[in-house]
């Protein structure tokens, strides 16, 4: 089953110095990757004609093979050109000596490469900001690759996303869809873009987050629990090019302009996208990772989480708590009854659920509360 091409999630705009940027979209974009311009044409004309101009709804299916294969998900560093320079998936990643400064190297491959530790969000190369990575560069992508019944060839077409809601919202997609159906593969969705406003270092901003529409009854989706399917196809594992929209020339996240400098729209150039920018992760549910799991039920407690997946749940379940405490602060109206209720907290073991840099933050916010409030 070969790819047909890719759906972006945006555009390059220029800005007013004529500085090409990413800019998301709230549409799905159509990229067909064929020789023939006939046949691209003839594509592009099927999906307007199906789902309109600039469609927020596409239906689509997952491909019979492991989620692995049609949902990758990794941390990655490039460099010049298309170099991937750094692979992991929030446990081990693979680098080369050349790129490997700062971090901690645990062995080798049978290919040559190194394989170090990989930290995920807190890693040097993620973080930016040292001695190693003055700008980030690592960052979390997923690579989803699904059909389109409707439209006309045999093949999957992949949507590559940055963004962290958009890959806890696939992935508890999956659960369910597998929890009502025993199975995942070629159930007919609707793939929708949500506006969803993301908080991050204190700021609000709208993106278009990926998302299964659900508003489906049980027994219309349960239909399809008594077919047969084919149990396993071969498709291409994700193109992992570098994506010029998620990575600039020199492999660091793409800087946006100053507002000022923001061109009108009639200057936007079709393109791949940035999704949306890192976001602070939200109280919601955990990611549920499947990888290497079968298309077919599987026994009970035998699916384990993967490295990249539990890294994402860690932080989630870091942030929830979080935020819990710091509305249970909130209703304390004297400096005593909010130190007293910290105590309580930490004493329960509620602290040392939060990663380091919660619980600073929470300290922090906590000193700066508390003075407000009287004795």
């Amino acid at each position: 089953m070969p790819r047909l091409g890719k759906i972006r999630l945006g555009i390059k705009k220029l800005s007013a110095k004529g500085v090409p940027y990413p800019a998301e979209v709230d549409y799905f974009i159509l990229d067909p990757e064929t020789s023939d311009q006939d046949r691209t044409n003839q594509l592009k004309k099927q999906f307007v004609d199906l789902y309109g101009d600039k469609p927020k709804r596409i239906k689509i299916m997952f491909p019979p093979a492991a989620p692995e294969l049609f949902f990758a998900q990794w941390y990655k560093r490039y460099g010049s050109g298309s170099l991937l320079k750094c692979k992991g998936d929030g446990e081990i990643a693979e680098t080369t000596q050349e790129f490997a400064a700062g971090l901690e190297k645990i062995g080798e491959t049978e290919r040559g490469f190194i394989q170090v530790k990989c930290n995920g969000p807190e890693c040097v190369y993620q973080t930016g900001n040292n001695e190693f990575c003055p700008k980030p560069q690592c960052a979390t992508m997923g690579a989803l690759q699904v059909i389109l019944p409707e439209l006309s060839g045999i093949g999957v077409w992949q949507i590559s996303t940055g963004s962290y809601n958009s890959i806890v919202n696939i992935n508890s997609a999956l659960e369910w869809i597998k929890g009502l159906c025993g199975r995942y593969a070629m159930i007919p969705l609707w793939l929708m873009r949500v506006p969803q406003d993301i908080a991050y270092e204190g700021k609000k901003s709208k993106h278009y987050i990926l998302q299964i529409d659900q508003n489906i009854s049980i027994g219309e989706i349960q239909k399809f629990v008594s077919l047969n399917t084919v149990e396993r196809a071969l498709i291409p594992g994700p193109d992992e090019k570098k994506d010029d929209l998620f990575y600039d020339k020199n492999g660091e996240r793409p800087q946006l302009p100053a507002p000022e400098e923001v061109d009108t729209p009639e200057n936007a150039q079709k393109g791949p996208t940035i999704n949306d920018t890192k976001e602070d992760k939200p109280d919601g549910q955990p990611i549920n990772d499947l990888s290497g799991a079968d298309t077919k039920p599987e026994p009970e407690g035998q699916k384990k989480p993967g490295p990249l997946a539990q890294e994402f749940e860690k932080h989630q379940k870091s942030r929830k708590v979080y935020l819990d405490l710091k509305a249970g602060i909130e209703t304390m109206k004297t400096k005593k009854t909010a130190s007293d209720y910290m105590l309580e907290c930490k004493n329960k073991g509620y602290i040392d659920k939060m990663t380091d840099k919660d619980r600073v933050e929470l300290k922090t916010w906590a000193e700066s509360y508390l003075k407000g409030l009287k004795i």
